[in-house]
Protein backbone atom coordinates (compact mmCIF):
# COMPACT_ATOMS: atom_id res chain seq x y z
CA UNK A 1 0.00 0.00 0.00
CA UNK A 2 1.59 3.84 -0.93
CA UNK A 3 1.50 5.30 2.07
CA UNK A 4 4.16 8.23 1.25
CA UNK A 5 4.05 11.65 -1.22
CA UNK A 6 5.81 11.74 -4.44
CA UNK A 7 8.49 13.61 -2.46
CA UNK A 8 9.20 11.09 -0.07
CA UNK A 9 9.13 8.44 -2.50
CA UNK A 10 11.83 10.21 -4.69
CA UNK A 11 14.08 10.95 -1.32
CA UNK A 12 13.88 6.87 -0.76
CA UNK A 13 15.03 6.03 -3.83
CA UNK A 14 17.78 8.30 -3.99
CA UNK A 15 18.97 6.79 -0.61
CA UNK A 16 18.53 3.47 -2.08
CA UNK A 17 20.52 4.28 -5.64
CA UNK A 18 22.95 5.92 -3.24
CA UNK A 19 23.20 2.52 -1.33
CA UNK A 20 23.36 0.37 -4.19
CA UNK A 21 25.47 2.14 -6.12
CA UNK A 22 28.61 2.11 -3.48
CA UNK A 23 28.07 0.69 0.22
CA UNK A 24 31.46 1.54 1.53
CA UNK A 25 32.88 -1.98 0.57
CA UNK A 26 35.07 -2.18 -2.52
CA UNK A 27 36.15 -5.65 -3.77
CA UNK A 28 39.33 -6.09 -5.70
CA UNK A 29 38.47 -8.89 -7.85
CA UNK A 30 39.24 -9.27 -11.78
CA UNK A 31 36.38 -10.43 -14.07
CA UNK A 32 37.22 -10.00 -18.34
CA UNK A 33 37.28 -7.18 -20.23
CA UNK A 34 37.18 -4.52 -17.20
CA UNK A 35 39.70 -1.64 -17.15
CA UNK A 36 40.09 -2.07 -13.14
CA UNK A 37 39.72 -4.93 -10.91
CA UNK A 38 37.82 -3.11 -8.60
CA UNK A 39 34.01 -3.35 -7.73
CA UNK A 40 31.94 -1.94 -7.87
CA UNK A 41 32.75 -0.55 -10.80
CA UNK A 42 32.79 3.72 -10.94
CA UNK A 43 34.54 6.45 -11.35
CA UNK A 44 34.01 7.65 -7.57
CA UNK A 45 35.58 4.16 -6.05
CA UNK A 46 38.58 4.99 -9.13
CA UNK A 47 39.04 8.03 -7.24
CA UNK A 48 39.78 6.80 -4.43
CA UNK A 49 42.97 4.98 -5.25
CA UNK A 50 46.05 6.86 -5.87
CA UNK A 51 47.02 7.11 -9.61
CA UNK A 52 50.70 5.35 -9.48
CA UNK A 53 48.28 2.48 -7.58
CA UNK A 54 45.72 2.70 -10.39
CA UNK A 55 47.91 1.97 -12.95
CA UNK A 56 49.48 -1.13 -11.71
CA UNK A 57 45.59 -2.31 -10.63
CA UNK A 58 45.26 -1.64 -14.59
CA UNK A 59 48.28 -3.56 -15.66
CA UNK A 60 47.45 -6.68 -13.13
CA UNK A 61 43.97 -6.48 -14.81
CA UNK A 62 45.72 -6.80 -18.21
CA UNK A 63 47.79 -9.72 -17.32
CA UNK A 64 44.85 -11.73 -16.33
CA UNK A 65 42.93 -10.31 -19.02
CA UNK A 66 45.61 -11.84 -21.67
CA UNK A 67 46.07 -14.86 -19.79
CA UNK A 68 42.95 -16.43 -18.07
CA UNK A 69 41.00 -17.97 -20.94
CA UNK A 70 37.04 -18.73 -20.23
CA UNK A 71 35.66 -21.71 -21.28
CA UNK A 72 33.73 -21.37 -24.48
CA UNK A 73 33.11 -25.07 -25.26
CA UNK A 74 36.42 -25.79 -27.18
CA UNK A 75 38.90 -25.34 -24.40
CA UNK A 76 38.64 -25.36 -20.27
CA UNK A 77 38.47 -22.11 -18.16
CA UNK A 78 41.93 -21.42 -16.55
CA UNK A 79 45.38 -19.93 -16.81
CA UNK A 80 47.29 -19.74 -20.10
CA UNK A 81 50.69 -20.55 -18.43
CA UNK A 82 52.07 -21.48 -15.12
CA UNK A 83 54.31 -18.93 -15.43
CA UNK A 84 51.85 -16.39 -15.93
CA UNK A 85 49.43 -17.90 -13.10
CA UNK A 86 52.26 -17.17 -10.92
CA UNK A 87 53.44 -13.47 -12.35
CA UNK A 88 49.76 -12.81 -11.79
CA UNK A 89 49.29 -14.49 -8.19
CA UNK A 90 52.69 -13.00 -7.06
CA UNK A 91 51.97 -9.41 -7.95
CA UNK A 92 48.02 -9.65 -5.51
CA UNK A 93 50.02 -9.44 -1.93
CA UNK A 94 52.23 -6.03 -2.70
CA UNK A 95 48.50 -4.85 -4.51
CA UNK A 96 46.51 -5.45 -1.61
CA UNK A 97 48.66 -4.20 0.92
CA UNK A 98 49.10 -1.00 -1.00
CA UNK A 99 45.28 -0.78 -1.75
CA UNK A 100 44.68 -1.65 2.16
CA UNK A 101 46.99 1.62 2.94
CA UNK A 102 44.96 3.68 0.36
CA UNK A 103 41.33 2.98 1.40
CA UNK A 104 42.35 3.16 4.94
CA UNK A 105 39.27 5.26 6.79
CA UNK A 106 37.60 5.04 3.86
CA UNK A 107 36.23 2.25 2.71
CA UNK A 108 36.72 -1.52 3.51
CA UNK A 109 38.32 -3.84 1.28
CA UNK A 110 37.38 -7.36 0.16
CA UNK A 111 39.56 -9.84 -1.68
CA UNK A 112 38.61 -11.76 -3.96
CA UNK A 113 40.90 -13.71 -6.27
CA UNK A 114 38.98 -16.49 -7.80
CA UNK A 115 41.36 -18.10 -10.26
CA UNK A 116 43.56 -18.90 -7.48
CA UNK A 117 40.70 -19.48 -5.01
CA UNK A 118 37.21 -19.98 -5.75
CA UNK A 119 34.92 -17.61 -4.26
CA UNK A 120 32.70 -20.50 -2.92
CA UNK A 121 36.12 -21.28 -0.69
CA UNK A 122 36.53 -17.23 0.55
CA UNK A 123 34.49 -16.55 3.29
CA UNK A 124 34.69 -12.93 3.49
CA UNK A 125 34.27 -12.35 0.44
CA UNK A 126 31.11 -15.39 0.72
CA UNK A 127 29.37 -13.57 4.32
CA UNK A 128 29.76 -10.11 2.07
CA UNK A 129 27.66 -11.09 -0.98
CA UNK A 130 24.99 -12.81 1.63
CA UNK A 131 24.61 -9.54 3.51
CA UNK A 132 24.15 -7.47 0.28
CA UNK A 133 21.21 -9.49 -0.65
CA UNK A 134 19.80 -9.47 2.91
CA UNK A 135 20.53 -5.87 2.42
CA UNK A 136 18.71 -5.78 -1.03
CA UNK A 137 15.22 -7.54 -0.12
CA UNK A 138 14.88 -5.18 2.76
CA UNK A 139 15.44 -2.63 0.25
CA UNK A 140 12.85 -3.97 -1.78
CA UNK A 141 10.67 -4.27 0.97
CA UNK A 142 10.36 -0.96 2.24
CA UNK A 143 10.68 0.19 -1.51
CA UNK A 144 7.95 -1.49 -2.25
CA UNK A 145 5.28 -0.80 0.90
CA UNK A 146 6.43 3.20 0.18
CA UNK A 147 4.75 1.73 -3.78
CA UNK A 148 8.22 1.92 -5.86
CA UNK A 149 8.84 -1.30 -7.35
CA UNK A 150 12.73 -2.35 -8.53
CA UNK A 151 12.27 -3.38 -12.00
CA UNK A 152 16.04 -4.33 -12.42
CA UNK A 153 18.79 -6.74 -10.73
CA UNK A 154 21.88 -4.62 -11.40
CA UNK A 155 23.00 -1.29 -12.97
CA UNK A 156 26.23 -0.90 -14.86
CA UNK A 157 27.45 3.00 -15.32
CA UNK A 158 30.97 2.53 -18.60
CA UNK A 159 33.42 4.91 -18.19
CA UNK A 160 31.15 7.70 -19.85
CA UNK A 161 28.94 7.99 -17.02
CA UNK A 162 26.34 5.66 -19.73
CA UNK A 163 23.62 3.90 -17.32
CA UNK A 164 23.04 -0.11 -18.13
CA UNK A 165 19.86 -1.75 -16.07
CA UNK A 166 19.75 -5.40 -16.52
CA UNK A 167 16.20 -6.63 -15.36
CA UNK A 168 15.13 -9.01 -13.26
CA UNK A 169 13.52 -11.14 -16.06
CA UNK A 170 16.55 -10.95 -18.06
CA UNK A 171 15.63 -7.79 -19.61
CA UNK A 172 18.53 -4.80 -20.84
CA UNK A 173 17.41 -1.16 -20.67
CA UNK A 174 20.04 1.27 -21.74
Amino acid sequence: METSSPEERRLLLDEYLSWSDFDGVIILSPDWTVDVPLWPQSDAVDELVPEPLLAKLINWQTIFDSNYRWSDGSRPEGWVSAEAKDQWEQAAPNLVAELTTALEGRARLIVNLWPIIPSDQNSEFQEYQKSKKDESERWRLVLEEAGIKIAWRSRFYDKSGNLTLHGEDGSIEP
